[in-house]
């Protein structure tokens, strides 16, 4: 395979990954965060206040899983972009 054709098969793939990261957390579930807040609750009998709070996502919750899943796009390309750099340059070796 040309050197062409294997970066446009890796950007399609690190795409194609990105949306199906992005479809996925966009179920709605309760995650570590959120029980761990209940359960703290519980456990002071709902007088903890938290020290600080977190930055809010831009457009609100509803946006959250889209972030994580561009993040995660990414994370992904870099991861693979590094690993592509890795093999090219340890060839010519």
């Amino acid at each position: 395979m040309n050197r062409s054709l294997r970066l446009a098969t890796a950007v399609v793939l690190v795409l194609g990954l990105a949306a199906v990261a992005a479809l996925l957390a966009d179920r709605a579930a309760t995650g570590t965060d959120d029980q761990a807040a209940k359960q703290i609750g519980n456990l002071t009998g709902e007088a903890y206040e938290p020290w600080a709070q977190a930055p809010g996502v831009p457009g609100g919750e509803r946006n959250a899983p889209l972030l994580f899943g561009v993040q995660a796009g990414a994370g992904l390309t870099v991861l693979l972009g590094c690993l592509w750099y890795w093999r090219e340059h340890r060839s010519e070796a």
